[in-house]
């Protein structure tokens, strides 16, 4: 192996391996990955450079033996990156993806809370002005910052859930603050990524932010920041409320819809999700289903056994996710009205 090729770290490895076997093999790949796995390696893809035949060599021997005959790549990795990740996950998905990949490849305060255990997160930032806290927020998965916040003073949640609503573009300044702010307390060393931070500004937050994270909340903590808002503010509220979408919110779904839904979810997400749902949700799915379809689900069900809620709690947000992302395509209507979601 190339002298070039055993200083790459690992990662590097694996993301020269992706960009050598093209994006339909690649694409098989980062679909049995974590989100996190996909994020990380998707950073270190945008932002590699020139890659030699030597380099390609040497560091992918040790994977397949049939890379010794892989010339240059030659493609551009954004473009490769983006073929990839919408070849794995979809249009919608891969731009989100594509969207955090880009901020926190320029931001590694970011990438670092990106890692933080929620408890460490929130004890670290629970002292910071509300806007600040709001920001760091959105920047972070849906799911960690619901945990996050859950952990958060309550005099505070209603406040930074109001804040994240009514972000759009954040101002460039407002990053290097937020940088800032991670700088001084991980004493990480980001002055080379300064000059990366002065452009334009960056989509973040908005009212379907909010009400993603709201949804990560445990229920009587969404209620509780709910009312606070309606207190403050109850055309937002209301705004909010209308966006979040959890697994019950099916039952409004007409048949056809629930049955284009059912062809977009795994039988394992469907068992887990429909053990901790009401006898009226699991009639609504079990009717949409074949006769011979609907017997397997209820032995699988049976077989299954005693689950922990936390499971049944993600499995039914990755149904939700995926309802979501065809009302956002035009393919399902979510509730009884006219209005898509």
């Amino acid at each position: 192996m190339s002298e070039a090729a055993e200083s790459l770290s690992g990662i590097d490895k694996a993301a020269i391996l992706l960009m050598a076997v093209g994006p339909e093999t690649a694409s098989k790949v980062v679909s049995n990955l974590s989100p996190a796995e996909v994020e990380r390696l998707g950073i270190r893809m945008s932002n590699m450079g020139g890659i030699t035949r030597e380099l390609v060599e040497g560091s992918l021997r040790k994977f397949v033996e049939e890379i010794r005959e892989q010339t240059s790549l030659g493609v551009r990795s954004e473009d490769y990156l983006k073929a990839m990740l919408v070849a794995a996950l979809g249009d919608e998905r891969a731009k989100m993806l594509i969207d955090r990949i880009t901020i926190n490849g320029r931001t590694k305060g970011l990438d670092a809370l990106k890692w933080m255990e929620p408890r460490a997160m929130a004890d670290l930032i629970r002292s910071e002005h509300p806007q600040i806290i709001a920001l760091i927020l959105s920047f972070i998965s849906d799911q960690q910052a619901g945990k996050v916040l859950s952990m958060l003073p309550p005099e505070l949640r209603s406040d930074i859930v109001m804040r994240i609503a009514m972000l759009d573009d954040v101002p460039p300044q407002a990053v290097r603050e937020l940088d800032r702010v991670l700088e001084m307390h991980t004493a990480s060393r980001a002055s080379e990524q300064q000059s990366n931070l002065a452009g334009e500004g960056e989509e973040r937050g908005g009212v379907s932010s909010a009400a993603a994270i709201m949804n990560a909340l445990p229920p009587e903590v969404c209620e509780d920041v709910l009312e606070q808002i309606r207190k403050e503010d109850e055309r937002l509220s209301s705004t909010i409320k209308e966006k979040m979408f959890i697994f019950e919110d099916l039952i409004n779904v007409d048949d056809r819809g629930i049955q284009s839904l059912l062809r977009e979810v795994t039988t394992e997400d469907l068992v887990m999700a429909l053990k901790g749902a009401s006898d009226m949700m699991n009639q609504k799915i079990l009717k949409n289903m074949s006769q011979r379809a609907a017997e397997l689900l209820r032995d699988d069900m049976d077989a299954k056994g005693p689950v922990r809620l936390s499971e049944v709690e993600d499995a039914q947000r990755r149904i939700c996710d995926s309802a979501q992302q065809m009302a956002d395509e035009g393919r399902l209507m979510l509730g009884s009205g006219d209005d898509f979601v």
